[in-house]
């Protein structure tokens, strides 16, 4: 009985694929020269942003008469220039407290109503509501809150700051329409109200 040997055939060479960034056709080429030249002018105007403002902070700067990181005073238009971020640093963590301890009990609320009690036919419409809300920009709710919400609190500021305006928190300003830091707390709660409700 004769044996049989297995012959051993060479491995077939590897079949060459095109690179995914260039399939050789004209149409291709461009977009990738486009999309490349784009993102390169983009870098190039980021850069020169960031070095014009660099500049022109500096000279500012070394104009202010007080330190820039804990003088709690904004007038860079005075003679001589006075400002420090203390007063916007304290003013953004304020009213950020402000509108945490408004909206958050309120979204968690609605949260709570849509996922647990509201019927399916209630539930489903005022969640679209919130996410539609969520989506809209910030500088819209700004718009709405210094044409709409800053005038409609007038007489409540000028209240606040009759009785409590010895505090930094009610103490409206003295230019243009009574506002205060509550003010901006209330505008920031509205702002961020359909943003935790659709979280939670």
């Amino acid at each position: 009985m004769a044996s049989t040997t297995p012959i051993d055939t060479p491995p077939a060479p590897p079949v060459p694929r095109p690179s995914p960034r260039s399939t050789g056709r004209l149409g291709d080429k461009i977009f990738l020269g486009l999309s490349r030249g784009s993102g390169i002018l983009l870098l190039v105007i980021m850069a020169s942003i960031a070095v014009f403002l660099s500049y022109r902070s500096a000279i500012a700067i070394s104009e202010n008469e007080g330190n820039f990181l804990t003088t709690f005073d904004w007038n860079p238009a005075g003679d001589p220039p006075v400002f420090g971020i203390a007063v916007l640093l304290f003013g953004t963590v304020v009213s950020s407290i402000i509108a945490m301890v408004i909206a958050v009990p309120i979204a968690v609320g609605i949260a709570l109503f849509i996922s647990h009690y509201a019927p399916r036919k209630l539930a489903a419409p005022i969640a679209y509501v919130v996410d539609l809300l969520a989506a809209v920009p910030s500088i819209v709710y700004g718009i709405w809150g210094a044409l709409v919400l800053v005038p409609y609190l007038e007489g409540l500021n000028l209240w606040l700051d009759d009785f409590f305006g010895w505090t930094y928190l009610f103490d409206k300003t003295e230019i243009g329409i009574p506002r205060s830091l509550f003010t901006v707390g209330i505008l920031l709660a509205i702002m961020i109200l359909p943003i935790v409700t659709s979280v939670s």
